[in-house]
């Protein structure tokens, strides 16, 4: 039996809707009704064409049983995490990320200049001390050789060991090298009499790079340069 409602002017207002069909969305509501528009409380169902809400929505997120997941993503979440690297786009990371498989990419491309390799040395040189093979562990105080910088900051710095005592030592490219006396831009260098500090070369000198800047006092002081050691 369909019941009605009656307004105070005996007009009759609509259908009264019954609980089957609000569950089944098979009776009849005020005339024809499109069963496709409404929206259940409760039970699966899939939502074709645009919803507007006036007001807050409340929801609650249940997650896979078999996922890793702690909690659902939100946009103002993955905006501000640190975490996140994009798989597209261009993005600055801060910090250090460690990768554990090889990297494969097209180019790579560094803030400085030389290639560092991690050696250790018999005592903690500072920054753009010329070194050579020897000593108590493998790298020493260039007194007649050079074979190589200890390097600052390398542009790629590869046997990255965490071993107490290891330093980078830059093989080739550009580094901040301890010279000592005047010295002209693109003008050779080789070791100097001081161990572990660079003058410039003379013709017979063996050369151990080119300086990349002017420095006009007799002063020791790091002045950037070219090296490209052989051994």
């Amino acid at each position: 039996m369909t019941t009605h409602l009656i307004d105070d002017k005996g007009i009759e207002q609509q259908t009264v809707a019954t609980t089957n069909y609000v569950s089944n969305t098979i009776d009849e509501f005020a005339g024809t009704v499109d069963v496709s528009s409404i929206m259940r409380t409760s039970g699966d169902q899939t939502i074709l064409g645009t919803k507007s809400f006036s007001g807050k929505i409340n929801y609650t997120a249940t997650l896979s049983a078999s996922a890793n997941d702690q909690q659902p993503a939100t946009t103002a979440w993955c905006n501000s995490a640190t975490s996140i690297v994009h798989k597209t786009g261009d993005e600055t990371i801060n910090g250090t990320k460690t990768f554990s498989q090889t990297i494969n990419g097209t180019a790579m491309y560094a803030n400085w200049g030389d290639l560092a390799e991690m050696y250790l040395t018999d005592f903690n040189y500072k920054a753009g001390t010329l070194v050579q093979f020897g000593g108590e562990k493998e790298m020493t105080l260039a007194i007649s050789e050079v074979n190589g910088v200890v390097s600052s900051e390398p542009g790629l710095l590869i046997n990255n060991v965490k071993d107490d005592g290891a330093q980078p030592i830059a093989l080739i490219g550009k580094v901040p090298v301890r010279l000592i006396g005047s010295v002209h831009k693109f003008d050779k260098i080789t070791l100097s009499d001081i161990p572990g500090v660079a003058k410039v070369a003379e013709s017979e000198d063996k050369v151990i790079g080119v300086a990349l800047e002017d420095k006009l006092d007799e002063d020791e002081k790091l002045v950037l340069c070219s090296v490209k050691l052989k051994f």
